[in-house]
């Protein structure tokens, strides 16, 4: 039976003339426009991101790429082996060609497009419904990422290589016979598709849907079904045969390994987790974020000479798109004729679409503890992108004459609200990465310049790293992008090409999570614990920790920070507060060489004081007991407050001689047959340290002593200004007790003791309150309440 014009072939297949071919023109030229700007308006110059600088094999003293040359050899099992062919294959033969990848990147995520828009088209009855839907996806900033990230960018390569499978699963179902050859084709398609990302496999959820659609009415229910499972039969099977080899041949605590897996007991709580992260990405408050923290950076880019004239261009073509949707935009003559084309196929693209939607979040939902990431939305956008294209036909496509073209020029104008900003949205997130890439470099060079010929076995260590890339105020999208030393792999590869070497590595710093931020930790005189990222090359350089990972000598360790405003600081000072208050301060020698070396040559290293260590004691441990009950020198009880000085946060009081309530404190103790420790930190505050707030006199000591013998001194803490300046800490000291062995116990005394030195006016700005004469002020300190401790330690 010869194939009728809209009734067999497929929807949208009209025929053109000469003249079609300038209606075309306008129809496209404001979508590849948008794409163009929308990816490509930095020209492609945004550089390396996160796992780009750890894609590179080649060897980092050399440069020469091995021989023989694996890009598997970093997954030697069968997870996305496709993806890592890409990745290494390219990162390695052509580690600085960053323009032209990001020019690839661009078009892949431009075909996953095109794959959508021709995949709807053949089921909707307008041209401007899938067009709109298509274009409103391309340019939506939630899924940024893969149109700029290479190592993401399997996604969009993965979804146009599922679209040319779903085409041909819709002409198996069209077909008049049973075509094993597209069977054949849909299922080597599908298994390309895992094989470079298996989010898009879930795309597979909507096949059926899309087949029963085309499916020729005048054939029965039953072989129309039949059809349709076939296809997906044979897409699912490649599915299987992806997961079959991936589980078989990867270790079981990877990811996609035997042990990855969500178990059933832990099913519901992983929905649960899923669930909140889908809405956290989608319109929560990271979503929130990105969207406005890229728009702001977008307008602040797009206002350029560049910008004025592509903006000028957008609207003009903007205004022919418009144009086309209201005249062009409807059914062509072909398909308003034809029965089926009549009764539209809306419903089951929306099907489709809420199939591929709900299905695009199963792969991130079946790997436990996998969090859902921006980029895992590109999938199930593709479905609301599909179901959006339904609704959208379903109105136009309903609506003939005036009405028609009312409704045309109604959806083209909405889309037209929304894609003009998503596009200035995607310009600042093009910025992002080009700014978060130039920090990188910034930040690389400059640990270059400061410790040029590091020794053997160093270990660069980011403690803090403070600078954002972008400064929108919207966090979530300012640490959108990770920078060069926030993962391991990232750190560990950079450093190793910056340096031409080997012999040395890097630990990272990761700012999305709350505790631990750094993978090294329990310092002490020996060193620190470095637990995450250990690399092979340095595992077998350091001794072995206890708890795990490795002890990492502190004379192999070159500690760094970055501030706020992008300046990297060498740590020339570690103060490690530990839990006992046996305080350590460690001066990093490979540090304090390089500062010796600027010297030399009459420069300056930008260094820093940094503390770690352990959390304040919790009162729950049985070996430190905190003394609550302190009285102040009228017999009031001490109120301790939380209070926040020097970045610590702590319970304190304060005292100030000057005032006869708090001219010192005191607290009953019980007998004791022993001799215990009494644990206590103070200190001045940063407000008060300022010079030009210098009040007429400041406590110089704190003295301890009992009630029983008040003339002998157990311990004197010095207090100077000067040195809190320098140090922002609290100071700690050990009090040894002696033995208490009068019946009624004894009471300890704490007494701050005045500085001999002139007076000085108070600066009217200072608040603190004032003595009877208002010309005079005394610094106050604040001061712990302290433990006892029960396990004897030695007073430093």
């Amino acid at each position: 039976m010869p194939a009728t014009p809209g009734r067999d072939e497929p929807s949208g297949q009209c025929r053109r003339n000469g003249r079609e071919w300038g209606v075309l023109l306008a129809a496209w030229m404001f979508p590849v426009l948008c794409w163009f700007a929308a990816t490509l308006f930095l020209g492609g110059n945004l550089g390396k991101n996160t796992d780009d600088y750890s894609i590179n094999l080649r060897d980092p003293v050399t440069n020469t790429v091995p021989s023989p040359f694996n890009p598997l050899v970093r997954y030697p099992y069968f997870w996305r082996p496709l993806h890592n062919i890409m990745c290494f294959g390219v990162g390695t033969l052509w580690p600085e060609a960053n323009r032209t990848v990001h020019v690839a990147v661009a078009a892949f995520h431009g075909l996953a497009c095109l794959g959508l828009y021709f995949a709807m088209r053949r089921l909707t009855r307008t041209r401007v419904a899938p067009l709109a839907a298509t274009v409103v996806f391309m340019v939506l900033p939630l899924h940024g990422e893969v149109a700029f990230w290479f190592c993401t960018t399997s996604t969009a390569i993965g979804s146009s290589l599922f679209f040319a499978a779903a085409i041909a699963a819709m002409a198996f179902a069209r077909a008049e016979r049973v075509r094993i050859g597209l069977l054949l084709g849909i299922f080597g398609i599908v298994f390309l598709v895992t094989c470079f990302y298996e989010q898009s496999a879930a795309l597979c959820a909507g096949m059926p849907f899309l087949c029963m659609a085309v499916a020729p009415p005048s054939r029965a229910w039953a072989a129309r079904a039949s059809r349709a499972i076939a296809a997906t039969l044979c897409a699912g099977a490649a599915c299987l045969l992806y997961v079959k080899l991936l589980v078989a041949t990867a270790p079981a605590a990877v990811r996609g390994g035997g042990q990855s897996f969500v178990s059933g007991n832990r099913a519901g709580e992983r929905l649960t987790e899923t669930l909140s992260g889908v809405h956290n990405v989608l319109y929560g408050e990271r979503a929130q974020q990105i969207v406005r923290g890229s728009l702001q950076l977008g307008w602040e880019t797009a206002a350029s000479p560049k910008g004025l004239v592509l903006g000028s261009v957008l609207l003009a073509s903007a205004a022919l798109w418009l144009v086309w949707a209201v005249r062009r935009g409807g059914p062509c003559e072909q398909e308003q004729a034809g029965e089926i084309a009549a009764k539209g196929h809306g419903g089951w693209l929306f099907l489709a679409g809420a199939a591929t939607f709900v299905a695009g979040w199963l792969p991130v939902y079946v790997i436990d503890h996998q969090i859902v990431e921006m980029r895992n939305a590109y999938v199930p956008l593709l479905g609301v992108a599909m179901m959006l294209a339904a609704l959208l036909d379903g109105i136009a496509g309903a609506l003939h004459g005036r009405a028609g073209v009312a409704a045309r020029l109604v959806i083209s104008l909405a889309a037209f609200v929304v894609i003009v900003p998503s596009t200035l949205a995607l310009i600042g997130y093009q910025t992002c990465f080009q700014l978060r890439w130039l920090e990188d470099q910034r930040e690389i060079a400059a640990l270059h310049q400061m410790v040029p010929a590091p020794p053997p076995n160093t270990v660069f260590m980011p403690l803090r790293l403070g600078a954002l890339a972008t400064h929108t105020g919207h966090v979530l999208f300012d640490r959108s992008r990770y920078g060069v030393f926030e993962t391991p792999w990232s750190a560990h590869a950079a450093v190793q090409h910056e340096y031409r070497r080997d012999d040395i590595g890097a630990t990272s710093y990761n700012p999305w999570v709350a505790t631990p931020r750094t993978p090294v930790d329990k310092p002490g005189e020996d060193g620190v614990r470095w637990t995450k990222g250990l690399s092979k090359d340095m595992t077998a350089l350091f001794p072995k920790d206890p708890d795990g990972g490795l002890r990492i000598p502190w004379i192999n360790a070159v500690p760094f920070v970055t501030d706020p405003d992008g300046q990297l600081r060498l740590i020339r000072r570690i103060d490690v507060e530990r839990a006992d208050h046996r305080d350590l301060e460690v001066r990093p020698p490979l540090v304090h060489a390089a500062m010796d070396a600027a010297k030399s040559q009459h420069a300056e290293l930008l260094t820093s004081v940094y503390r770690m260590g352990e959390p304040e004691p919790e009162e729950s441990r049985a070996d430190l007991i905190p003394l609550r009950f302190w009285e102040l020198a009228d017999g009031s009880e001490a109120k301790f407050d939380k209070m926040t000085i020097w970045g610590t946060s702590r319970e304190a009081t304060w005292l100030a001689p000057g005032y006869q309530e708090r001219a010192s404190m005191s607290i009953s103790l019980p007998p004791l047959d022993r001799s215990e420790n009494l644990l206590i930190r103070a200190t001045i505050a940063e407000y008060d340290v300022d010079p030009k707030r210098h009040a007429a006199a400041r406590i110089e000591e704190l003295a301890f002593s009992m009630a029983s013998a008040p003339d002998r001194e157990l311990a004197v803490l010095r207090l100077d200004p000067s040195r809190f300046r320098g140090l922002r800490k609290w100071e700690s000291i050990v009090v040894v007790l002696p033995p208490r062995t009068d019946v009624a116990g004894d009471r300890l005394r704490i007494i701050p003791r005045l500085a001999k030195e002139p007076a000085v006016r108070l600066d009217p700005t200072y608040k603190a309150p004032l003595p009877a004469d208002e010309n005079a002020s005394i610094l106050p300190i604040w001061i712990t309440h302290g433990y006892e401790q029960s396990i004897v330690v030695q007073p430093k």
